[in-house]
């Protein structure tokens, strides 16, 4: 059953790549989150802290935000395709949950963590849409992810502290959390000077890098408290 909602998903947004149809999104959207609804039935708790689980996370905060910001293109359709693929073959065997994580903290934190990475996403496939020919203004989507990456930042030092003693435990995650933190207020902010709003669009699409090195790129490269 979660290989055929899987398979499904990924196979609807497909399509949707060469349809350019937010209804097939919308399916694919549904076949994922059943897929981590079922998962999660079967643990017993969101098990959101293994590279498979991760990932399809991601994917499902990816395509609600590219729904909510109302993203018609197929640019944001092929970054949702191929963000999905890897889940074919990382392994999705659940592995046992630390105590430790078994925590509503642990859901908030990494929830509104996926919930801002996918809003600074959307708003990178905004700004590249912007280069050929659109005038959307990324101003309100990046809000929504400063405040949730904020969220995700206050609630994370709180479960640290219950968890080590430690508000901030010094790791590769948590430096460049804070780093990306601050590149997001540097968005929200940078229209202010006029010598550089004409950057806006460059500035956002470099925010979507930056969200994906830190989601993978630290996870699987650094190590630390949060590696895969």
């Amino acid at each position: 059953m979660e290989k055929a909602l899987l398979v499904l998903g990924i196979a609807f947004l497909l399509v949707a790549v060469f349809k350019s149809s937010r209804f097939l999104v919308s399916i694919s959207l549904l076949s994922f989150i059943s897929l981590a609804a079922l998962r999660t039935l079967k643990c017993g708790f969101p098990p959101f802290f293994d590279p498979f689980d991760s990932i399809l996370l991601f994917v499902i905060t990816f395509l609600i935000a590219l729904l909510i910001s109302k993203v018609e293109s197929r640019v944001g359709y092929v970054l949702s395709f191929l963000f999905s693929l890897p889940l074919l073959f990382v392994s999705d065997k659940i592995k046992n949950i630390p105590v430790i994580i078994k925590t509503p903290l642990f859901l908030i934190h990494v929830g509104s963590a996926m919930v801002a990475y996918g809003f600074v996403l959307s708003a990178s496939v905004i700004a590249v849409l912007n280069f050929f020919g659109e005038k959307r203004d990324t101003s309100a989507v990046l809000k929504i992810a400063f405040f949730f990456f904020s969220l995700s930042m206050v609630v994370g030092g709180i479960w640290a502290f219950l968890a080590w003693g430690d508000i901030f435990p010094l790791g590769p995650k948590s430096l460049f959390s804070f780093l990306l933190w601050l590149y997001l207020a540097f968005l929200l902010h940078v229209r202010q000077d006029s010598s550089l709003e004409k950057y806006v669009n460059y500035f956002v699409v470099f925010g979507g890098i930056v969200v994906m090195f830190t989601f993978l790129g630290v996870n699987y490269l650094l190590g630390g408290t949060h590696a895969f």
